[in-house]
């Protein structure tokens, strides 16, 4: 099992996408507290992770603890169930308490009689 961390000045978003649907990323926010669960990788799965979010720099969110993260394409993007009820289902996996720490979307498309994500 991926042990939980929690991590302190940032916040989960879901306004970056690319280019026209929302993923999950973190914001800084000072005084902010959230869990995240976290894996270790090996140098030929960094680059696997690193050619998957091309465009995002991966950052020190807290000692030896790194996160991809950008700004690129941030902006308020409709989102989808599906696609929060996959980020709450592995949150749920983890034992992390997924409402904690997120900055929701301000429009939820709902998906759920044909969902993008499963």
């Amino acid at each position: 099992m991926i042990p939980p961390v929690k991590t302190g000045n940032r916040v989960r978003q879901f306004s970056c996408g690319s280019p026209s649907l929302p993923y999950l990323n973190l914001r800084p926010v000072p005084g902010a507290i959230l869990e995240a669960g976290y894996f270790e990788l090996d140098a030929a799965e960094l680059e696997v992770f690193d050619e998957r979010e091309a465009g995002s720099e991966l950052v020190e969110v807290m000692s030896a603890y790194f996160a991809f993260w950008s700004m690129a394409y941030c902006r308020e993007l409709p989102v989808l169930r599906s696609y929060i009820d996959v980020c709450r289902r592995g949150a749920d996996e983890l034992g992390i308490d997924f409402t904690v720490g997120t900055d929701w979307p301000e429009v939820v498309v709902d998906d759920t009689a044909n969902p993008i994500y499963r």
